[in-house]
C-alpha cells in the first residue's frame, strides 16, 4: 500500500532495541526498504513534487538534530494523526499543499518529527493520496521516504551514532524488505484502482486513529 510498514516495524523493533538505537536503525532500514520500492516503481515517480518536499526535509532534519531534549511523544502522535485525517478526508484545501510552499513545509515538518518519532510515512502519504494513479502514489511516496530517511541517517552519523555494529541486522532486514516489495509489486498490478483508493485511505485513517489511541492510552 506504500505506507504502514514503518509504523509496524517501529513497534516490532521496540521490543528488541533500546530507544537510543531504535530511531537511527529504523531510519537506515526504512531508507533501504523504500529505495527498493522506489526502484521498482521508478517510472511512475512524480519528481516535481519531490524537489520541494526534500528541500524542506533537509532543513527539518537539521533543526531536529540540534535539539538536545526529546519532545513529548504523545503530542507528536496526536498532531500527526490530526493532520493525516484532515488531509486525507479533504478537510484541508488541497491548494495549501499542492504548490511549492505546501510540499516544502510538509517535508520540513515530517523530517523534524521523524528525528524523534521515526515513522512519519503516513504524514507524507497524505500529500500523494491525490495523485491520479496508484503506482504514482506508491512510487513517489517511496522516493520521498528514501530521501527523507537518507537525510536523517546522515544527521545521526554527524551526531556520532555508529551504525557499523548493527550491519548484520540492517542487511538482513533490507534483504527481506526488498523481497516483500517485489512480491507486493506483483500484487499491485492485480489490484483495481478504485479498490486501491479505498484501502489506501482506509489504511491511513486506521493508522491515524491508532496513533491517537496509543497517545491517550499507552
Amino acid at each position: 500500500m506504500g505506507l504502514g510498514g514503518g509504523v509496524v516495524l517501529m513497534a516490532v523493533m521496540a521490543a528488541f532495541l533500546p530507544v537510543s538505537v531504535l530511531v537511527p536503525i529504523h531510519g537506515l532500514v526504512q531508507m533501504s526498504s523504500n529505495a527498493g520500492r522506489a526502484y521498482v516503481q521508478r517510472e511512475f515517480i512524480v519528481w516535481s513534487l519531490l524537489k520541494w518536499l526534500i528541500l524542506g526535509g533537509i532543513i527539518g532534519a537539521l533543526l531536529g538534530g540540534q535539539l538536545v531534549i526529546e519532545l513529548p511523544d504523545r503530542w507528536l502522535k496526536i498532531g500527526l494523526a490530526i493532520f493525516i485525517l484532515a488531509t486525507v478526508w479533504h478537510l484541508i484545501p488541497y491548494k495549501l499543499i499542492a504548490g511549492r510552499a505546501g510540499p516544502f513545509i510538509l517535508g520540513m515538518v515530517a523530517a523534524f518529527i521523524s528525528m524523534f518519532f521515526g515513522a512519519t510515512g503516513p504524514l507524507q502519504a497524505s500529500l500523494f493520496s491525490r495523485l491520479p494513479e496508484k503506482k504514482q502514489t506508491v512510487g513517489t511516496h517511496a522516493a520521498a521516504m528514501t530521501l527523507q530517511h537518507g537525510v536523517k541517517v546522515l544527521v545521526f552519523v554527524a551526531l556520532g551514532f555508529s551504525f557499523a555494529q548493527y550491519w548484520q541486522l540492517v542487511i538482513a532486514m533490507t534483504a527481506s524488505g526488498f523481497l516483500g516489495t517485489w512480491v507486493g509489486s506483483l500484487m499491485l498490478d492485480k489490484l483495481p484502482e478504485k479498490q486501491f483508493r479505498i484501502i489506501f485511505v482506509g489504511s491511513l485513517t486506521l493508522l491515524a486513529f491508532n496513533m491517537i489511541r496509543m497517545a491517550l492510552w499507552p
